[in-house]
This record gives structure tokens, C-alpha cells and sequence, in this order.
């Protein structure tokens, strides 16, 4: 069960760090088309770092919004809409 829960941390790991490559390389690419300088500049004095970590914070809260959509989404159990718990089935198996 260990193996497993590691593997899976280290592909959460390896798919974060795909993610934040392929925003830096589209945030590059874009900045540097419209004809100005590169946000991500190697130049910290030339480049604008701000812009950057502006469009990951509405990244984050996009995020934000769409879990609390699918929290929303997401209804009660059966059980739960009819007022019964698990614990109370268990119960009166037992008795």
C-alpha cells in the first residue's frame, strides 16, 4: 500500500511540474509576441514577474470556483436524504 501511495505522489509530482513548464513556456511564447518584453525574463530589472504570478493567483481562484461548482454538484447519499446513517443500519442488524 506504501509502493503505491509513493508511485502516486511522485506521478502528482511529475504532472505538476509538466503543468507549470507548459504555463511558463505559453506565458513566454505569449509575452513575447505581442512585442514587448518577456515576463519571464532572465532579467529580473526587464522582466515583469508581477504579471505573471497576477495571472497564476486567477488561475488559482478559476480553480477555486470550479471546485467549489463540483462541491455544489455533489449531492447527499441516499441514506443521507432520507435521514439515516450508517451506524443507525448497523445497529439494527445487530439487535
Amino acid at each position: 500500500m506504501s509502493s503505491v501511495a509513493i508511485s502516486l505522489l511522485g506521478l502528482s509530482s511529475c504532472a505538476g511540474n509538466l503543468a507549470a513548464s507548459f504555463i511558463m513556456t505559453t506565458v513566454d511564447n505569449f509575452s513575447k509576441t505581442i512585442g514587448v518584453k518577456s515576463w519571464v525574463s532572465s532579467n529580473i530589472n526587464e522582466g515583469h514577474n508581477d504579471y505573471y504570478y497576477w495571472l497564476l493567483f486567477g488561475l488559482l481562484v478559476a480553480n477555486f470556483f470550479y471546485y467549489l461548482a463540483c462541491n455544489n454538484s455533489y449531492g447527499p447519499s441516499k441514506e443521507e436524504s432520507e435521514g439515516r446513517s450508517n451506524a443507525e443500519d448497523n445497529n439494527k442488524t445487530v439487535n
